[in-house]
Order: structure tokens, then sequence, then C-alpha cells
């Protein structure tokens, strides 16, 4: 997998990944707004034949980053593309002391893959989601490499 920043014309793929892997997945629109924001940070994932498999949509303030969203296509999963997205966006940002993110409450697989590259638990936000479930908020320390 190749990973490269996203360009305004990824976002119909973005969007279309997202929507086949996520419970609410953004818009073609929504791509296409956060990539042109210049705080924003969206990193792709490609294929062999230069399809997104994967991407990570974050941005920075300072020295943190906050991940917006990240996706990888069914196919590609438990195949280190969601590893390989997060240590790229870490090793992208020089300087950076904190990623934070959150997480559905009912997704065991997600809090599963956030644990074993080092995120940890600080806090809930209770009905966070439009279905009621709860967002568990992670960080990471951004000064010491991701675990495997």
């Amino acid at each position: 997998m190749r990973i490269t920043h996203a360009v305004p014309g990824d976002a119909p793929a973005l969007a279309r990944l997202a929507a086949a892997v996520l419970p609410e997945p953004w818009s073609e629109a929504a791509f296409a707004e956060e990539i042109a924001r210049p705080e924003a940070r969206v990193w792709v994932g490609r294929g062999a034949a230069g399809e997104a498999v994967g991407y990570l949509a974050a941005r920075r303030v300072l020295d943190e980053l906050e991940v917006l969203s990240l996706a990888v296509a069914e196919a590609q999963r438990r195949a280190g593309a969601g590893r390989a997205l997060v240590a790229h966006a870490l090793a992208s940002e020089p300087g950076l002391r904190v990623v934070h993110l959150e997480v559905r409450g009912n997704d065991a697989a997600a809090q599963a893959f956030y644990a074993r590259v080092g995120f940890r638990a600080v806090g809930r936000r209770r009905g966070f989601y439009r279905d009621g479930d709860d967002a568990l908020l992670l960080s990471l320390s951004a000064t010491a490499p991701p675990t495997r």
C-alpha cells in the first residue's frame, strides 16, 4: 500500500469507502470540504492500481492531532493498512505531542485496533452518536512510536 495526501478528486472514492464500512460515513461534499481545509490532514492508502483502500482524516492544532475518521476497506483489514496509516500520520507531523480520537463504545474491533497501536482510553462522551451510543475518548502520546 502506498500512502499519499488526498486531493479534491479523491472525495468520491473516499465517500464510497466510508459508506461501505462506517455507520455514519462522511459525504463526498464533506470529504471535499475537509481536504480543502488548511489545518486538515487527509491521507489515502492506495492499492496496486491506485485505488483508495483506506484513509485517515485528521486536523492539527499546535502540537496535537485529532483523528476525525479512519477507514479501511474490508478486504484490507487485519493486513496492516490501518496501522500504516496511523504510523504515516505520526511520521508526517513532526513535533506532535498527542493524538486524540473518539471511537464508538460498541465497536470492540476498533477499540482493539486502537489499543494495539498504543491509544489509551481517557474519557467517555455519553450518548455522543446519533443512535445514542457512547464515544470513548482515546489518546496516544506522539512522542513514543506506536506499539505493535
